[in-house]
């Protein structure tokens, strides 16, 4: 079973990929409730596609039968979905680790926070939602200062999810009311926003961002009941497509330096699967998964090929990650004190995310060495 993904956890609307419901998040105290409703778009575009190579070294792979878009916003909302998976790659037994660097925005504990990444001098980037329920894309510095990100287009609703060493961020945005996603680049130097938009799609999700300023994501088209999706990058305007073949949709979450992405692709008939697909366009199927029976998902790429992301443990309680590519190593962890743990990247051999506070139920963000999630 694969575990909720952490990209797309937010107030307004997001699109789920494989059942197409559009999710609402509705707020009552510090739970949060969703509610689902038809989407209704329509398109007359095709993309062009980059071509493939497959490359199978005969690594696991399972059958996951719901988006990991709509997975990862049931369990923000603690609710557990199962799976079957394949049988046992190695791991650690989910055993819990020294406590992180925990926090909320502005240090408000009505605050729910989520982080997604952080650059070479310790600014995390992620978002929060406010006392008036709105989100907001937020920096915070090593020695505890935060800065508001807010996209002008959606300034309600900026969900930022990438850093790089530049102090550049990336993100995207929703506007109530309107069923779509809008993708954003934030240059640190010029303090200046840049659309990023795919042309003739209803959402652009961005959530990957390197050093070189490459961008990654997923565009989705909905043409008829069932929609379509790709992964892409974008380079200073220019967009370059992913899509595994047959796949309904694909999903880019995560981008290293260099230029090897990382996501998963949906296929029509329901079943998920993770890949990496390298800048020399070699593919890899990816499923590892963890001592549970359950895959490891994708959510940050290093530059060796390994990730980081959530998966669950033996009683569909969300736990995070951590895939060695070299040994093909699945090592579970629990960070003490969240009742969900949510590894959503890696910067600088530290793990960001966030998780479940297990007495108040409200979303913090965390950092911790990957040293100690290792245990060396």
């Amino acid at each position: 079973m694969s575990a909720a993904h952490p990209h797309q956890v937010h107030q307004s609307q997001c699109m789920a990929a494989s059942s197409l419901t559009k999710i609402v998040f509705l707020w009552a105290g510090n739970e949060y409730s969703p509610r689902l409703g038809e989407v209704q778009e329509n398109l007359g575009h095709a993309c062009q596609i980059q071509p493939f190579k497959s490359q199978l070294k005969g690594e696991i792979i399972m059958n996951l039968r719901v988006s990991r878009l709509f997975a990862s916003i049931l369990a923000a909302t603690g609710l557990a979905l199962s799976f079957a998976c394949a049988s046992a790659t190695a791991a650690n037994p989910g055993a819990a680790v020294e406590q992180p660097l925990r926090f909320q925005a502005y240090d408000n504990p009505k605050f729910p926070t989520f982080a997604f990444g952080m650059e070479k001098h310790g600014t995390v980037v992620g978002y929060y939602y406010n006392a008036n329920y709105n989100a907001l894309g937020f920096l915070r510095t090593a020695d505890g200062g935060y800065t508001d990100v807010v996209y002008p287009k959606t300034p309600t609703s900026t969900f930022a999810q990438a850093i790089n060493n530049a102090g550049n961020v990336a993100g995207y945005g929703q506007i109530a009311g309107v069923n779509g996603a809008y993708g954003w680049f934030y240059d640190a130097a010029s303090k200046a926003f840049t659309a990023i938009e795919v042309p003739h799609a209803q959402a652009t999700d961005v959530w990957g961002l390197n050093n070189q300023n490459v961008v990654a994501g997923a565009a989705y088209f909905y043409t008829d009941s069932t929609g379509r999706g790709v992964g892409f990058t974008w380079t200073n305007g220019t967009f370059k497509y992913y899509k595994i073949p047959d796949a309904q949709f694909t999903q880019i979450y995560a981008i290293n330096d260099n230029g090897d992405v990382a996501g998963s692709y949906i296929e029509t008939s329901g079943a998920s699967h993770d890949f990496i697909w390298k800048a020399d366009g070699t593919v890899s199927i990816l499923d590892p998964v963890n001592e549970f029976n359950n895959m490891a998902g994708v959510a940050g790429l290093n530059k060796n090929g390994d990730f980081v992301g959530p998966c669950y443990d033996q009683d569909f309680n969300t736990m995070g990650c951590f895939y060695k590519r070299s040994t093909a190593k699945v090592t579970s962890f629990k960070l003490d004190g969240f009742s969900s743990t949510m590894p959503s990247g890696m910067s600088h051999g530290d793990i960001v995310g966030y998780g479940i506070d297990a007495t108040s139920g409200i979303a913090q963000a965390f950092v911790i060495p990957k040293s100690s999630v290792l245990g060396k």
